[in-house]
């Protein structure tokens, strides 16, 4: 039987506004039909899920569901309007002729660039710049209009409500999207809008991008204007001309973990009880939240307005006081656990972030995440969307762009070589198929034979941007759902992008093992894709392997500086843009056979 949506699921180009999209049923799964148009964003507030029930039963099964992403059966959802609004406000704004903007001069060059500039490699994707444009729109031009400023006014509201002291705005991205694109972007926007227009208060050169844990935090470095692998010069993000306005930003990044008050002075436990019998009072040797503050971000001292970036911000949130969601009332164990350890980060960051804001003032908090949801512990029930959520751009969108691997759950002649275990796999379970794969790892032939190694879960955190995995194996059951999809996360970030005939990606799939992550009623049989054919160009004799010439994979701007430094040869009328040793190696082979 023939299965389009995962023998072909990709519909849209990554660079352009999606035309079409699968339609699906009233269970999740593919109806197999193409819908002409957008596919809308639908959102969500789930009510409570029922009462945990003991057993194998409780494992749910996952489904996709129109433009959320990964739910459950159990949860029910209602449209949120405000992110269809804004989209087709953005939408209109886009069409219209720059000079109708009503944005910058900066802004509206940018802007240019972002859309129509000939990147030398892979540029910046539909969904990047749509969710800049929905934070361009939201400072610049909602302000001017009667529709904007009702959409300013209901953000500020819903802002009061979860986040007193804070302005926040959540750009909701699928893994895989490119969040440090995006955010390398918003800050670009903002620098040189704040460097050419000094006196503006919309605009600002302080940046305090906040992550996780160190492995996004190290990540992130790329935000840097002066690393070496900065993304707004080697991914050609700024024009050449703006790119030193850059230099006057001030990027601090770091986790949210310095936020905690730190002991300045060592004391024990009876001193400390000896020094309080003389005074009275309680000794203070923590820090104060100033000097918590001249220890994380000195670069930012003496800023007035600092734009805050929260990568993977569904950890940053402020508990509901004395309320607790109906669905934390019987956690117990690891679960009761977990939920404690998210309360307590999501304390620790949003108190960190309050701190900055009444001593230096924060702008505006951008959060971006691929699951901006209120965690276990928060007194919201768990996944509900972050209602100040302005864009949207999910896990069946980036499918239908190729932007993301496909998650499918495979059967045996899924696998090379195993067409003869075919038959007998239609009666096998998934605790079946998972056991046989784990036995038979790197085994030629066998169900396990494509897989060359596993790796535990616990290596491939939030932050990781592991391309090369090929399967998830969920060995055990998950506490809540909103895990599964951050696990499956891990193996959605694609390999290759490069365009095919069609001007579209070609399909990858993620196979994904264990009851925690079936995607769909029944397993899907779909062989994978072959690799793309490659050429290898060397020399004809291995004598001859001495006289290859390398140049480094340079962008313009870079081989220029380098080339202005003396450190690389120059070409005549010739970019460093691509790798240059292949041609040079070619045209060497081809000179000795004459």
């Amino acid at each position: 039987m023939s299965n389009p949506f995962f023998d072909h699921p990709i519909l849209n180009s990554p660079y352009e506004c999606p035309q079409q999209h699968w339609e699906l049923d009233d269970s999740g799964q593919p109806t197999q039909q193409k819908i002409a148009t957008r596919r809308r964003a639908e959102f969500i507030t789930p009510i409570p899920k029922p009462k945990k029930r003991k057993g194998a039963k409780d494992q749910t099964e996952m489904v996709f569901d129109e433009g959320k992403g990964i739910s459950t059966k159990e949860q029910q959802y209602d449209p949120n309007p405000i992110i269809n609004e804004i989209r087709g406000y953005v939408e209109t704004w886009r069409e219209l002729a720059p000079g109708q903007w009503q944005v910058t001069p900066e802004t509206q060059r940018l802007l240019q660039h972002w859309r129509n500039h000939k990147f030398s490699n892979q540029r910046p994707f539909f969904c990047q710049i749509e969710a800049v444009e929905t934070a361009i729109w939201l400072t610049e031009v909602a302000p001017l209009s009667k529709s904007g400023k009702r959409i300013l006014d209901l953000l500020d509201s819903v802002n009061k409500e979860a986040n007193p002291e804070l302005m926040r705005m959540a750009l909701k991205l699928a893994t895989g999207a490119g969040k440090t694109t995006v955010m390398a972007m918003l800050i670009a926007w903002q620098a040189i809008n704040a460097v050419r227009r000094s006196g503006s208060k919309t605009f600002t050169r302080g940046f305090l991008v906040v992550a996780p844990g160190l492995t996004i935090k190290d990540r992130l470095r790329v935000l840097q204007p002066n690393d070496p692998d900065s993304y707004y010069a080697s991914r050609e993000l700024v024009p050449q001309d703006m790119l030193e306005a850059l230099n006057h930003a001030k990027i601090v990044i770091t986790n949210y973990h310095a936020f905690k008050l730190r002991e300045r002075i060592e004391v024990s436990k009876g001193g400390r009880q000896l020094l309080k019998g003389r005074t009275g009072e309680d000794l203070q040797t923590t820090e104060t939240e100033g000097q918590m503050i001249q220890r994380v971000m000195p670069d930012l001292m003496g800023m007035k307005n600092v734009l805050v970036l929260n990568d993977e911000a569904h950890h940053c949130y402020r508990e509901k006081v004395g309320e607790k969601a109906e669905d934390e009332e019987d956690l117990k164990g690891d679960e009761k656990k977990e939920a404690e350890k998210n309360k307590e980060a999501a304390r620790l960051w949003i108190s960190g972030l309050e701190a900055v804001n009444r001593k230096l003032g924060v702008s505006r908090v951008i959060d971006l995440s691929a699951t901006p949801f209120f965690l276990s512990g928060s007194g919201y029930v768990e996944g509900t969307l972050f209602p100040w959520t302005m864009s949207d751009f999910s896990l069946m969108d980036a499918i239908e762009c190729g932007i993301v691997k496909l998650p499918r759950v495979p059967v045996a002649e899924n696998i090379p070589g195993s067409a003869g275990d075919a038959r007998a796999g239609e009666n096998l379970t998934d605790q079946d198929l998972l056991r046989e794969v784990m036995n038979t790892v790197g085994k030629p032939g066998s169900l396990g034979g494509g897989i060359p190694c596993v790796v535990s879960v616990s290596m491939l955190t939030e932050g990781w941007d592991a391309n090369t995995v090929t399967h998830v194996l969920g060995i055990r059951a998950f506490g809540t759902q909103l895990l599964c999809e951050q696990v499956i996360g891990r193996a959605l970030r694609r390999q290759s992008y490069e365009l095919n005939e069609e001007g579209l990606f070609n399909v990858e799939y993620a196979d994904v093992f264990g009851i925690p992550f079936d995607f769909t009623a029944k397993p899907v049989i779909s062989p994978p894709m072959p690799p793309r054919e490659t050429i290898q160009v060397k020399a004809i004799r291995p004598e001859q392997d001495h006289l290859e010439i390398r140049f480094p994979r340079l962008w313009p701007a870079q081989a220029h500086r380098q080339a202005v430094a003396g450190n690389l040869p120059r070409l005549q009328g010739q970019h460093l843009s691509r790798p240059a040793h292949v041609s040079a190696t070619r045209r060497h082979g081809l000179q000795q056979n004459q």
